[in-house]
C-alpha cells in the first residue's frame, strides 16, 4: 500500500506497519502476506470544468480509515465492493447510485474532519453559520430575484458584513455565485432536453436572450450547443 513518495505500509497480526525509506519487512517463507484489495472506480463531471460542487476543493482528499468507523460512508463502500463482485441483472445500475453516494459521503467526511479547510466550495459554504443559509437559499429556489440584501436577511447581517462574509467563504461576491449556480443548474436541465425558453424561466430569466448570454459567459459554450452534446 503506498502512502505517499516514499512510504509504503503492510498489515502484520492486524495492525498496520509504516515503512520509512531503507526499511524492509521479512515475511516468512512462502507467504505472500495477507491481499489487499483496491476499489476504484471514476465520477465524471461536465467536459466545461466549471462544476460548482468541486470548486475551490484540494486536487486530492485523503480520508484515513480509522474515523468513518461505521458510517454512511464505510456502509457505501462495502455495499459498492459488493455490488463489483455480482454479475446480476441491475448491478451496472446499482453502482452507477452506489458511486454517486459514495462521492457525497466522502466528501461529508473530509469536511467534518478539516472544517474550514472547504473553503471557497458551495459543500463547505453550507455548513457556515454565517453563509449558509443564504446558500441554501439559492440552492432550493434559483428562480428567486436574489439581491444582496435578501440574502443578508437569510443570514441575518447587515449587507456589507453579509458580503464581506460571503466573499471569504465562497470566493466570490453573493451575485456572482447566484448566477453561477443558476447556470449549473440550467446545464443540467439542459442536458435532459428541456427546451431553453424553459430552462431560461426556471433559473430567473424572463428574457431568453439574456439568459443565453449569461450561459455562455460563465459555462464557455451557448445554450443550445450544450444541449446538444447530450441529445442522443
Amino acid at each position: 500500500m503506498r502512502l505517499g513518495p516514499a512510504n509504503a505500509a503492510t498489515e502484520i497480526a492486524e495492525h498496520v506497519a509504516t515503512l520509512a525509506p531503507g526499511e524492509r519487512i521479512v515475511l516468512p517463507a512462502g507467504s505472500d502476506g495477507d491481499p489487499t484489495i483496491l476499489l476504484c472506480g471514476s465520477y465524471s463531471f461536465g467536459a466545461d470544468g466549471s462544476n460548482s460542487l468541486l470548486h475551490g476543493l484540494r486536487d486530492l482528499l485523503h480520508i484515513p480509515a480509522g474515523p468513518i468507523g461505521s458510517g454512511p460512508l464505510a456502509a457505501a463502500v462495502q455495499l459498492l465492493g459488493g455490488e463489483a463482485d455480482r454479475t446480476e441483472p441491475g448491478s451496472a445500475l446499482v453502482i452507477d447510485r452506489l458511486v454517486g453516494l459514495l462521492f457525497v459521503y466522502a466528501l461529508r467526511a473530509w469536511l467534518s474532519q478539516h472544517g474550514d479547510a472547504g473553503n471557497h466550495s458551495w459543500f463547505g459554504a453550507l455548513q457556515n453559520p454565517a453563509v449558509g443559509p443564504a446558500v441554501q437559499a439559492v440552492h432550493d429556489n434559483p428562480a428567486y430575484a436574489w439581491t444582496v440584501e435578501a440574502l443578508a436577511q437569510r443570514s441575518g447581517l447587515s449587507r456589507a458584513a453579509f458580503a464581506r462574509r460571503f466573499n471569504q467563504a465562497v470566493g466570490e461576491p453573493p451575485l456572482a455565485y447566484v448566477t453561477r449556480w443558476r447556470m449549473t443548474v440550467a446545464a443540467s436541465l439542459l442536458e435532459s432536453g428541456e427546451r431553453i425558453g424553459e430552462v431560461a424561466s426556471k433559473v430567473g430569466y424572463d428574457n431568453e436572450f439574456a439568459f443565453a448570454k449569461a450561459f455562455k459567459r460563465v459555462r464557455g459554450v451557448s445554450p443550445g450547443a450544450h444541449r446538444r452534446r447530450y441529445e442522443r
